[in-house]
């Protein structure tokens, strides 16, 4: 049982709160923390309901046991009370990750069927999952079966709808698995200010991750033909997470494209993201190379950057192995323009 002194919540904390009163079961409450009192081994809460003004303020035990069947054993004690539900960003409008003091929610809504699924509806937010895609606005949520839930599923409007997330005080907030057919998808992207725990890697975004696979497949490519070449000083540092570490050293170029630090869940190391690369990435780089990440800000052109670098590679290493071929020997020559440099007569 977790201890009431390490729980995060205080008297004018904005929070939600769930109720095991039939016909609210599997909803989430709006609320605004009034005071806390301890009774027992399980404090009580007085929470104000922001949303039903008419409502008087209702003291709640933050742990409560939820329903069962007849049939099923006796279940732990669950929280009541999380904290409020972070903030929602698009991929094309997220902050600055840098400066976040919150936890933050970034999602396209492109919900999928399986997608986990909060529904605004009558004040609340109920839990569901989408079952259905009717069209570009519109889904069909299904709701848990009692006692968990009060089932049904009903046609919402997909702007309606947030991911579901869970909270627990250990983890903090959680962005669960989706129910559908594609493994280990997530509709959400959580991000973590740096301090707060883990934040979602890759495989927690849906099209984001697409692109990210991408990168890192080009850069394993160019890692294996740089690693195969003889005469450079190559030092490899790739690191999974939702930036990528690329380190060259030696006769070939230098370049460092990305800034992160992954963390594994359970552990205390930290990570921070940004749903649009360059904007938190810190480049460094020779000044005098012209890259085509420099011009254009997309994954398209820091992969043309990548298979360039390998281009150079095989180039260096030709004429390591066979040396500068002269006019005379009837081999045609070549020479690496970069970015397709024109060339005026003199």
């Amino acid at each position: 049982m977790v201890k009431h002194n390490n729980l995060p919540f205080k008297v004018g904390q904005l929070a939600e709160s769930k109720s095991f009163v039939t016909g609210f079961r599997g909803a989430w409450f709006r609320c605004k923390i009034k005071d806390i009192k301890p009774k027992g081994v399980h404090p009580v809460h007085a929470l104000e309901y922001y949303d039903f003004p008419d409502e008087k303020i209702k003291w709640t035990r933050i742990y409560q046991k939820p329903p069962k069947r007849s049939d099923e054993m006796e279940k732990e004690r669950e929280l009541m009370v999380r904290p409020h539900y972070p903030r929602i960003y698009t991929e094309n409008a997220c902050p600055n990750l840098e400066m976040i003091s919150e936890p933050i929610v970034i999602t396209d809504r492109a919900w999928k069927v399986g997608d986990l699924v909060d529904w605004l509806s009558d004040g609340c937010f109920w839990s569901g999952k989408v079952f259905e895609i009717v069209d570009d606005d519109m889904v069909k949520v299904e709701l848990p079966e009692p006692p968990i839930g009060e089932g049904s599923s009903y046609e919402v409007i997909s702007k309606d709808l947030r991911p579901s997330l869970d909270w627990s005080p250990g983890l903090g907030w959680t962005v669960p698995t989706s129910l559908g057919h594609e493994e280990g998808r997530t509709c959400a992207r959580l991000i973590k200010p740096v301090g707060q725990g883990s934040s979602t890697g890759p495989s927690s975004t849906s099209q984001h991750s697409k692109k990210e696979d991408l990168v890192k497949q080009s850069i394993i490519a160019s890692g294996n033909e740089i690693q195969d070449s003889p005469g450079t000083n190559i030092d490899m540092d790739i690191s999974y997470s939702d930036s990528v570490k690329v380190c060259c050293s030696g006769s070939v170029s230098s370049r460092y494209v990305g800034d992160s630090s992954a963390e594994a869940a359970g552990t205390a190391s930290e990570e921070e993201q940004d749903c649009d690369i360059g904007s938190s990435k810190k480049i460094r780089l020779d000044e005098s190379i012209s890259l085509n990440s420099t011009s254009s800000d997309t994954i398209e052109s820091y992969i043309l950057d990548f298979e360039e670098l390998v281009n150079k590679v095989k180039w260096t290493k030709r004429i390591l192995e066979y040396g500068i071929p002269s006019q005379d020997s009837g081999q045609p020559t070549w020479k690496f323009l970069e970015h397709l440099a024109i060339s005026t007569p003199k």
